[in-house]
Parts: C-alpha cells; sequence; structure tokens
C-alpha cells in the first residue's frame, strides 16, 4: 500500500491539492442562485414557489398597525360567496341590484367604477372560469358625509393591493340612500394574473378597517374632542348598538353587572357617556336598577339592540314606498306565520345587501288585526 501521509501532512507544502465541493465566497459576495431569484419573484407577485413552477394562492400577512385612539371611525361588514353552479347568476344579480335606482345623491342609479377612468363594467361582469368565489365589503365610514366616496374606495383598494401583494379585479358603488352613506365593493376571486385569491381572516375582520381609518385620519385630520363629544350625545339615545355599548360591555362583570365602582375608573368622558346610555338601556327595558348606582342589563341586550336596529331600518325603506301609512307599517320577518293575503306591491329592494335578501313592500286592501290599513 502506497504511503499517503506526507499528503496529510500538515507540515507539508502541496503545489496542487484540488478540494471537491461548492466553494464559498464571504457573505457580502454571494450571489443569490436563480432558483432563489425565482422564488423571491414569485413571492412579490403574491405566490409561494413550489419547486414545480407553479405558485399557490398566499393570503395577505401584512401586519396592520392598530389606529390612534383619535383616528376616523370605520365599519366594515365582509361577506365571501362561494360561486357554485348558480353563483356566477346570483353574483351578477348582485351587481344588477347594487346598481338600482335611487342610490346616489340624486337619486339617480347607482355607478359600478374601479381604480381609475378606463375601468369597464365588463371587468367585474365578465365570466372567469376557475373564480372560485368572490368578496364582497360594505365599507361605512362614519364622515361619509364629509369625504368624497369613490377617491376615498380608490385609495383604500390601492392600500388593499399593496398589502394582499395581488393585482386585484375589484368595482364599487357608492350609496346615499340610509343615513350613513357607504360603499359597497366587490372583488373577483382571481386575481389579473388569473391566480386565485385569498385574504387572511384578520385582515379581512379587523386590518381592513384599520386601513380605512388611516385613509380617513390622512384626509380628515384626527377627531377632536368636541367632535367625539357630539358623536357620543347622538349615540346615547340611539335606538341599536352603539360606540357606548361597547364601552359598557367592557366594564361587565360576568353576570352582567355594572357598577358606578366600575365606572369611576374610566376617564371622565367614557364615564358620563356610559352612565347616560345605562338609562337609555333602562328605559328601553334593557337593563335594571338592583341596587342604587348598579345595574344589570338583559341577557339578550345585544340581540335586542340589532333587532330595533333592524326593524328601524325596515320602517324607513317602507316610507320610501308608501309615506302616507307611515305609523301604521307591520314588519313580517322571514319564518313569520300570518295567513295568506291579497296586496299591492309598492316596491322592492336588497334587505341584506352583502347576502342578496329581498324585501318588498306593499299595501293592504283590507286591515288587518292591530292596524288600520
Amino acid at each position: 500500500m502506497k504511503d499517503r501521509r506526507h499528503y496529510d501532512s500538515p507540515d507539508q507544502d502541496d503545489p496542487f491539492r484540488p478540494v471537491m465541493g461548492r466553494g464559498r465566497k464571504p457573505d457580502h459576495e454571494r450571489v443569490p442562485s436563480l432558483r432563489a431569484l425565482i422564488r423571491r419573484g414569485v413571492q412579490r407577485q403574491g405566490g409561494v414557489h413550489t419547486g414545480r413552477g407553479h405558485a399557490k394562492p398566499r393570503r395577505g400577512l401584512v401586519a396592520v398597525r392598530a389606529p390612534h385612539a383619535l383616528s376616523r371611525r370605520c365599519v366594515i361588514k365582509a361577506r365571501y360567496v362561494s360561486l357554485t353552479r348558480n353563483g356566477q347568476k346570483a353574483a351578477s344579480l348582485h351587481l344588477t341590484y347594487l346598481e338600482r335606482d335611487g342610490v346616489e345623491r340624486d337619486g339617480s342609479p347607482g355607478r359600478l367604477y374601479g381604480a381609475d377612468e378606463t375601468f369597464t363594467a365588463d371587468e367585474v361582469k365578465a365570466s372567469l372560469p376557475g373564480e372560485p368565489r368572490q368578496f364582497r365589503f360594505i365599507v361605512s365610514p362614519e364622515d361619509g358625509d364629509r369625504v368624497d366616496l369613490t377617491d376615498f374606495a380608490r385609495r383604500l383598494m390601492s392600500q388593499v393591493e399593496k398589502d394582499t401583494g395581488r393585482r386585484l379585479i375589484w368595482a364599487a358603488v357608492n350609496h346615499y340612500n340610509t343615513d350613513n352613506p357607504h360603499v359597497h365593493v366587490v372583488i373577483r376571486g382571481l386575481d389579473r394574473d388569473g391566480d386565485e385569491v385569498r385574504i387572511d381572516g384578520r385582515y379581512i375582520s379587523q386590518e381592513m378597517r384599520w386601513r380605512a381609518q388611516e385613509v380617513l385620519t390622512r384626509e380628515l385630520g384626527r377627531r377632536h374632542d368636541l367632535e367625539i363629544a357630539h358623536e357620543r350625545s347622538i349615540e346615547i339615545t340611539r335606538e341599536r348598538p352603539t360606540g357606548i355599548d361597547r364601552m359598557i360591555e367592557g366594564h361587565l362583570s360576568s353576570e352582567r353587572v355594572v357598577t358606578v365602582g366600575q365606572l369611576a375608573e374610566a376617564p371622565r368622558s367614557e364615564r358620563a357617556a356610559c352612565l347616560a346610555r345605562l338609562e337609555t338601556l333602562k328605559r328601553l327595558g334593557l337593563a335594571r336598577n338592583e341596587t342604587a348606582g348598579t345595574w344589570r342589563l338583559a341577557a339578550d341586550w345585544k340581540a335586542e339592540l340589532e333587532h330595533m336596529a333592524t326593524q328601524a331600518d325596515a320602517v324607513q325603506r317602507l316610507w320610501r314606498f308608501i309615506p302616507q301609512l307611515a305609523g301604521q307599517y307591520r314588519v313580517l320577518e322571514p319564518g313569520s306565520a300570518v295567513d295568506a293575503f291579497e296586496g299591492v306591491v309598492k316596491g322592492k329592494g336588497l334587505h341584506d345587501e352583502l347576502g342578496g335578501a329581498m324585501f318588498l313592500a306593499a299595501t293592504l286592501p283590507v286591515a288587518w288585526p292591530g292596524t288600520s290599513r
């Protein structure tokens, strides 16, 4: 056997000793491999490289900072609709209802718009083979009557595209037919690159609203103390859920009890608003005094406030079609047991603007029990 000890001796100088393997460079000299460059490019476009030349859908995972306490407020309601066999027809019908008469400021039909003036309705109405779902949003800024809703929606959706890393296909319609002007936004389930769109649940439930608040606050500035006081004074007597109710809920014990002592730890303005609101809840039969300075709320107080809001909205819709019978309306909810009747249809529209449920307004030729019409 040949002696190889001199080859392994560190004391020997070998003029040529090749070492097989990948060459190493200092960190600052390393060049990304082609695979790494492709993976980074795919990720920037909203996909995750699988190693097989395909990109899987990626949910938006951008961290969004919570808004300041004095930021402008906004409510966002969301729903996604699976496009089953009849889903595309239902989605098209939903857009038609959103464009119905009487929703613009001047009472004209709603107008679909997109990111800029080059938008055409076909972008959001055309069939997209393989589209699994659509996303629907109602974006209701608290100061909706003080901003240009079209500009607001475009800036918000531009930020949503950045957050999700997608070139989204979307359209919006402004509605001014309620006390709170709002925007309906529809996002297609495939983006402009033909990839499936998924949006993280946390982003839908919370962070998209935070983005909307950022846009509003940049436009109008932070809320002033006088504005907050005015808003709370209006909320105190409202027969629907309010921001003050959320404050009260934060002070409730597990037995739904709140005391003056608990509220004493809150800021003065919050304490005053909660005390006044508790008196309203007491008047509505949703709270009672057990002892002086102690209130117990009804088990279903939040659900009852939601029901009151639904009834009030229904009455407002009926007034648009049958104003001459104000005070004589009867609202029938789905599943209500009533006898068959004949009447004259005066109008119809969307009861649930997210889900698409309809309502019908009609007058009756004969009186029902408890009504004069």
